[in-house]
């Protein structure tokens, strides 16, 4: 048997029997065994309907393997690929969320490799990272260009040896990371010129890098996708084309080549070249229905009935709409529309009246909800039910609904996502209590809880979380046990949050 089929075996199985076994490997193989592992950990093909047991699989490197310069790439590969999905799985002692996540690889890269070029570069692609994706490009494209600066201290950044080592991959990695963030956000920002900038030294270490790992598709990929668009911006349309068509023929995945039959298209329709636009934005979509994002398909099925101008092209329109429909988009939309239809009964709700018309409405949402899966939006529904249900004149099961939303928590939302919710659970339970003329258990139960929040969640919450923990502590502070103040603390509470 092959390695390669060892490392085929090694992927097989429960997720749990993987990372054991993925444990043992990074123990026991040599350097170019691990360089092979890592490429196989890399393809997307062997982990198709697994993609959770990737980022378990890169967390379980970074805190278990023995060579230094393999934890770091484990911990760049692993955010690369943290985005901010709510579900995502467990990582034992490394964060699943991007802010955490960004300091905890700060700290883990100097662990490994001690106070160096390569650790600071490190460092900065985190944090690079976290501004980008929160939209602060002027703080991503700093922070990608100082981390550039530190990493170029390395002299063989920009003149590799011709046999790859992990050494130099994870130096390679940090670096084009580095790069496309640099170049993009530049871009985003509006700086043009230092994005060219940017994008003229990326080109020419892409030229130079592919001898030692080999053809740097993505690197191009990324690289003629961000060319197409800077030169859209600036109206030169046949560069921008050229560019996008480049971009394509580099794309290594379904949703890189769909990204780039739409730019092609949009592009083309500026040009006037109006049926390639339409045919190639049809391939744009159809391909998107074949992979994980129909709903970008959907935004372009409009674009294409807007285009739409003969029987035959109107009659392609229908037949991706039924697609569509059976790729999951017809989920989406029912989520969207139920939960349109939550922020109606919560409307009536704030009325006060008719309350019982709003029992089936809310019965028929929850079923819906449970049929496609919206556990976290059933953390909030369930709990409205329960203060519907406390108002109206001969209330039955008003628990068990704030017991089925603790339970979903528990059971469903990732641990990271469990305490926001848990919070906001309790608050309606004392505001059921409340309803049923129980203050002093109201009272309880929001200040006992908004104690330990604000004692061992704080980093969970936004501004208007925390305003309404210290908000609950001040009352329970002040209110002490005199029941006259209690029920006019909790009452004042409950007209505010109203």
């Amino acid at each position: 048997m092959s390695f390669k089929d060892d490392i085929q075996n090694t992927l097989v199985g429960p997720d749990d029997q993987v990372l054991v076994k993925i444990e043992q490997a990074v123990i026991q193989l040599d350097e170019a065994q691990l360089l092979e592992l890592m490429e196989c950990i890399n393809d997307d093909s062997r982990f198709e309907g697994r993609l959770p047991l990737r980022l378990r699989i890169l967390a379980r490197i970074s805190e278990t393997a023995g060579d230094p310069h393999l934890i770091v790439l484990a911990l760049v590969r692993l955010l690369w690929r943290l985005g901010s999905r709510k579900d995502l799985p467990d990582f034992g002692h490394v964060p699943n969320n991007l802010p955490e996540y960004a300091l905890f690889m700060e700290k883990a890269a100097f662990k490994a490799l001690g106070e160096c070029p390569l650790s600071k570069a490190a460092a900065e692609l985190g944090h690079a990272t976290l501004s980008q994706r929160h939209g602060d490009f002027i703080m991503s494209s700093k922070t990608a260009h100082s981390g550039l600066k530190r990493i170029c201290e390395i002299p063989e950044i920009k003149n590799p040896t011709d046999e790859i080592n992990l050494k130099q991959l994870v130096q390679s990695e940090v670096y084009f990371n580095l790069m496309q963030i640099a170049a993009d956000s530049s871009f985003r920002e509006g700086n043009s010129s230092l994005a060219l900038q940017s994008a003229d030294e990326w080109i020419q270490m892409i030229d130079t890098w592919e001898k030692v790992p080999g053809k740097l598709d993505v690197q191009r990929f990324f690289y003629n996708l961000l060319m197409g668009d800077i030169r859209d911006r600036e109206g030169n349309r046949k560069e921008s084309l050229n560019s996008y068509k480049l971009a394509l023929e580099h794309a290594d995945s379904d949703q890189k080549r769909a990204y780039s039959w739409h730019a092609i298209a949009e592009v083309e329709k500026k040009l006037g070249h109006k049926e390639s636009s339409w045919n190639h934005m049809v391939i744009a979509v159809e391909t998107w229905l074949k992979g994980h994002n129909p709903q970008l398909a959907e935004r372009n099925i409009n674009w294409l009935e807007n285009e739409a101008d003969t029987p035959d092209k109107k009659e392609k329109v229908e037949s991706l709409r039924y697609l569509s429909q059976q790729t999951g988009v017809e989920t989406i939309n029912r989520y969207r529309k139920a939960m349109i239809r939550f922020d109606a009964i919560i409307a009536e709700l704030r009325k006060g009246s008719g309350l019982q018309s709003l029992v089936t409405p809310l019965d028929d949402l929850i079923d819906e909800l449970i049929e496609i899966g919206a556990w976290p939006d059933l953390v909030y529904v369930l709990p409205a039910r329960a203060v519907v249900e406390s108002m109206l004149d001969e209330p039955s099961e008003k628990e068990s609904f704030i017991d089925k939303a603790r339970e979903i928590i528990e059971s469903k939302l990732s641990e990271n996502f469990r305490s926001p919710a848990l919070f906001f659970v309790e608050n309606a339970h004392a505001l059921v209590l409340r309803n049923m003329g129980n203050y002093e258990e109201a009272f309880r139960i929001l200040f006992e809880h908004a104690l330990d929040t604000r004692k061992n969640y704080p980093e969970n919450y936004g501004p208007e979380e925390k305003s309404t923990v210290e908000a609950l502590h001040f009352l329970g502070t002040i209110a002490g046990h005199d029941q006259v103040l209690i029920e006019e603390k909790v009452n004042t509470v409950f007209s505010t949050i109203a």
